[in-house]
C-alpha cells in the first residue's frame, strides 16, 4: 500500500469516527511494514491480518481495532504481525489481538485492558533505569521477567511494590515497572 492510498483511507476513517460520512477503515491483509502511524486514530479499524511489523504506533489509538486472524507469514500461522512494533503508550482497550504475533513489541505504557489476547504470542519487553523487564506472552499465559526475578502476571501484580522496594527501588522506578506489568497482564 503506497501513502496516497493510506493517507486516503486514514482520512475516510477520520470522516467515518465523527459521523461526518467516510467508512470505516479497512486495513485488512495489508502491508504496513514500516509505516509510521505515530497517534494515529484507528479506534474499531479493520486490521485483521495486517502487517505492521516493525511499524511505529507510538500513541495510537487502537481502541476496538480488529487484529485478528490466521495468515501465513514468516512461516508462522499469526494474525497481524506486529513484530517489532513500537506500541509505546497505545491504546489497545478492548482490541482484538488473537493469534497475534506480539514478538519484541514495545508494550511501555501501552493500555491493554480488556483486550482479546487468546492465543496471541510473542515477547514484549521493557528498558527500565536499572533493569530490563521481559514478558513471553502465550495468550493469557504470561510470564514476565524483570531482572533475575521471574514470576507469572498475577503474582507480579501482587507483589511488584515490595520487590521494588525491597531492592531499592524509588517510588518513581516503582510505579514505571508497575505500569508495565500492568499493561503487560
Amino acid at each position: 500500500m503506497n501513502k496516497i492510498e493510506l493517507k486516503k483511507i486514514l482520512d475516510d476513517h477520520k470522516l467515518w469516527l465523527e459521523g461526518k460520512g467516510g467508512s470505516r477503515a479497512d486495513l485488512s491483509d495489508a502491508d504496513l511494514k514500516w509505516v509510521d502511524l505515530r497517534g494515529v486514530d484507528l479506534r474499531c479499524a479493520d486490521l485483521r491480518c495486517a502487517i505492521l511489523k516493525d511499524a511505529d504506533l507510538f500513541r495510537a489509538d487502537l481502541r476496538g481495532a480488529n487484529l485478528s486472524g490466521a495468515i501465513l507469514y514468516h512461516a508462522s500461522l499469526m494474525c497481524a504481525d506486529l513484530s517489532g512494533a513500537n506500541l509505546y503508550y497505545a491504546d489497545l482497550t478492548g482490541a482484538d489481538l488473537t493469534d497475534a504475533n506480539l514478538s519484541n513489541v514495545d508494550l511501555s505504557g501501552a493500555h491493554l485492558g480488556g483486550a482479546n489476547l487468546n492465543d496471541a504470542v510473542g515477547i514484549a519487553s521493557f528498558h527500565g533505569e536499572r533493569a530490563v523487564g521481559i514478558a513471553r506472552i502465550f495468550g493469557d499465559d504470561i510470564m514476565i521477567r524483570i531482572g533475575c526475578k521471574v514470576q507469572t502476571k498475577e503474582k507480579w501484580l501482587l507483589n511488584y511494590v515490595e520487590l521494588g522496594k525491597a531492592n531499592g527501588y524509588s517510588e518513581e522506578e516503582i510505579t514505571k515497572y508497575g505500569n508495565w506489568i500492568k499493561s503487560v497482564a
